[in-house]
Protein backbone atom coordinates (compact mmCIF):
# COMPACT_ATOMS: atom_id res chain seq x y z
CA UNK A 1 0.00 0.00 0.00
CA UNK A 2 1.22 3.31 -0.76
CA UNK A 3 1.50 6.27 1.41
CA UNK A 4 -1.27 8.18 -0.02
CA UNK A 5 -3.59 4.79 0.17
CA UNK A 6 -2.86 4.58 3.90
CA UNK A 7 -3.84 7.99 4.66
CA UNK A 8 -7.12 7.91 2.37
CA UNK A 9 -7.69 4.43 4.44
CA UNK A 10 -6.93 5.74 7.80
CA UNK A 11 -8.81 9.06 6.60
CA UNK A 12 -11.63 6.71 5.84
CA UNK A 13 -11.88 5.21 8.96
CA UNK A 14 -11.73 8.38 10.91
CA UNK A 15 -15.09 9.22 8.78
CA UNK A 16 -16.82 6.29 9.41
CA UNK A 17 -16.13 6.22 13.27
CA UNK A 18 -17.64 10.05 13.04
CA UNK A 19 -20.72 9.10 11.00
CA UNK A 20 -21.38 6.06 13.14
CA UNK A 21 -20.85 8.54 16.47
CA UNK A 22 -23.57 10.98 15.15
CA UNK A 23 -25.55 7.62 14.18
CA UNK A 24 -25.46 5.97 17.30
CA UNK A 25 -26.45 9.48 18.76
CA UNK A 26 -29.59 9.90 16.81
CA UNK A 27 -30.59 6.22 17.04
CA UNK A 28 -30.77 6.96 21.03
CA UNK A 29 -32.75 10.13 20.32
CA UNK A 30 -35.21 8.04 18.22
CA UNK A 31 -35.42 5.14 20.80
CA UNK A 32 -36.29 8.50 23.49
CA UNK A 33 -38.37 9.68 21.23
CA UNK A 34 -40.33 6.28 20.68
CA UNK A 35 -40.42 6.25 24.42
CA UNK A 36 -42.16 9.65 24.36
CA UNK A 37 -45.38 8.83 21.42
CA UNK A 38 -45.77 5.15 23.38
CA UNK A 39 -46.38 7.29 27.02
CA UNK A 40 -48.72 10.02 24.65
CA UNK A 41 -50.64 6.90 24.07
CA UNK A 42 -50.66 5.29 27.57
CA UNK A 43 -50.09 7.64 30.52
CA UNK A 44 -49.72 10.94 29.38
CA UNK A 45 -52.30 13.44 30.98
CA UNK A 46 -55.04 14.75 28.89
CA UNK A 47 -53.57 18.54 28.04
CA UNK A 48 -50.23 17.19 27.85
CA UNK A 49 -50.13 17.27 23.79
CA UNK A 50 -49.04 20.64 23.29
CA UNK A 51 -45.50 20.20 25.00
CA UNK A 52 -45.01 16.49 24.10
CA UNK A 53 -45.34 18.02 20.19
CA UNK A 54 -42.60 20.46 21.31
CA UNK A 55 -40.48 17.63 22.67
CA UNK A 56 -40.81 15.81 19.60
CA UNK A 57 -40.27 18.24 17.08
CA UNK A 58 -37.06 19.26 18.92
CA UNK A 59 -36.00 15.36 19.31
CA UNK A 60 -36.72 15.69 15.12
CA UNK A 61 -34.42 19.25 15.10
CA UNK A 62 -32.06 17.56 17.10
CA UNK A 63 -31.72 14.23 14.80
CA UNK A 64 -31.73 16.56 11.23
CA UNK A 65 -29.00 18.55 12.69
CA UNK A 66 -26.75 15.90 13.53
CA UNK A 67 -27.30 12.95 10.59
CA UNK A 68 -27.67 16.07 8.03
CA UNK A 69 -24.59 18.26 9.30
CA UNK A 70 -22.76 20.27 6.66
CA UNK A 71 -19.56 18.28 6.34
CA UNK A 72 -22.12 14.93 6.14
CA UNK A 73 -21.44 14.31 2.29
CA UNK A 74 -17.71 14.85 2.73
CA UNK A 75 -17.67 12.35 6.08
CA UNK A 76 -19.65 9.21 3.38
CA UNK A 77 -17.22 10.28 0.82
CA UNK A 78 -14.13 9.66 3.03
CA UNK A 79 -15.88 6.86 4.59
CA UNK A 80 -15.91 5.41 0.99
CA UNK A 81 -12.93 5.79 0.32
CA UNK A 82 -11.67 3.11 2.89
CA UNK A 83 -13.39 0.57 1.00
CA UNK A 84 -12.40 -3.25 1.56
CA UNK A 85 -10.48 -1.80 4.95
CA UNK A 86 -13.75 -1.66 6.56
CA UNK A 87 -15.50 -4.92 7.83
CA UNK A 88 -18.36 -6.22 5.35
CA UNK A 89 -20.61 -4.96 8.42
CA UNK A 90 -19.31 -1.93 8.70
CA UNK A 91 -20.18 -1.57 4.84
CA UNK A 92 -23.73 -2.47 5.15
CA UNK A 93 -23.89 -0.09 8.15
CA UNK A 94 -22.37 2.49 6.18
CA UNK A 95 -24.84 2.23 3.30
CA UNK A 96 -27.81 2.21 5.60
CA UNK A 97 -26.27 5.34 7.25
CA UNK A 98 -26.24 7.04 3.64
CA UNK A 99 -29.76 5.75 3.13
CA UNK A 100 -31.17 7.49 6.27
CA UNK A 101 -29.02 10.64 5.87
CA UNK A 102 -30.86 10.81 2.06
CA UNK A 103 -33.84 10.18 3.51
CA UNK A 104 -33.72 12.90 6.31
CA UNK A 105 -31.77 15.70 4.27
CA UNK A 106 -34.53 15.38 1.94
CA UNK A 107 -36.94 17.00 4.09
CA UNK A 108 -36.57 20.31 5.63
CA UNK A 109 -36.09 21.12 9.53
CA UNK A 110 -39.82 23.09 10.05
CA UNK A 111 -41.95 20.55 7.84
CA UNK A 112 -40.14 17.53 10.06
CA UNK A 113 -41.34 19.80 13.22
CA UNK A 114 -44.74 21.04 12.50
CA UNK A 115 -45.15 17.35 11.61
CA UNK A 116 -44.61 16.63 14.80
CA UNK A 117 -46.14 18.91 16.56
CA UNK A 118 -49.55 18.07 14.54
CA UNK A 119 -49.03 14.36 15.44
CA UNK A 120 -48.58 14.84 18.55
CA UNK A 121 -51.81 16.89 19.01
CA UNK A 122 -53.71 15.06 16.90
CA UNK A 123 -52.86 11.88 19.21
CA UNK A 124 -55.12 13.53 22.25
CA UNK A 125 -57.91 13.70 19.92
CA UNK A 126 -58.54 10.70 18.26
CA UNK A 127 -58.06 9.51 21.85
CA UNK A 128 -61.08 11.68 22.61
CA UNK A 129 -62.91 10.84 20.01
CA UNK A 130 -61.83 6.96 19.60
CA UNK A 131 -64.81 5.62 22.30
CA UNK A 132 -67.24 7.49 20.70
CA UNK A 133 -66.45 6.62 17.06
CA UNK A 134 -66.65 10.37 16.61
CA UNK A 135 -64.35 10.88 13.10
CA UNK A 136 -65.63 14.30 12.64
CA UNK A 137 -64.02 15.64 16.16
CA UNK A 138 -60.95 14.27 14.57
CA UNK A 139 -61.76 15.03 11.10
CA UNK A 140 -60.36 19.04 11.17
CA UNK A 141 -56.98 17.82 12.85
CA UNK A 142 -56.90 15.13 9.79
CA UNK A 143 -56.62 17.81 7.00
CA UNK A 144 -54.20 19.70 8.58
CA UNK A 145 -52.08 16.76 8.69
CA UNK A 146 -52.33 15.66 5.50
CA UNK A 147 -50.67 18.14 3.66
CA UNK A 148 -47.44 18.13 5.86
CA UNK A 149 -47.61 14.17 4.64
CA UNK A 150 -47.83 15.11 0.92
CA UNK A 151 -45.37 18.05 1.06
CA UNK A 152 -43.17 15.12 2.84
CA UNK A 153 -43.41 13.17 0.35
CA UNK A 154 -43.12 15.41 -2.77
CA UNK A 155 -39.47 16.33 -0.74
CA UNK A 156 -38.36 13.03 -0.49
CA UNK A 157 -39.13 12.76 -4.54
CA UNK A 158 -37.72 14.70 -5.85
CA UNK A 159 -34.59 14.74 -3.61
CA UNK A 160 -34.47 10.72 -4.01
CA UNK A 161 -35.76 10.65 -7.81
CA UNK A 162 -39.35 8.50 -6.94
CA UNK A 163 -42.70 9.03 -7.53
CA UNK A 164 -44.26 10.63 -4.15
Amino acid sequence: MHMQETITVANGKRAYGALNARFGTAGRLAAARALLVWDSQTYMPSGGAWSRGEELAAIDSARKDLIDAPDTAELFQAAQAAGDSLSQLERINLEEMRRLWRHIAAVPKDLMMERARQISNLQGVWAAAKPSNDFARFAAGFERLMPLNREMAQAKAAALGLAP
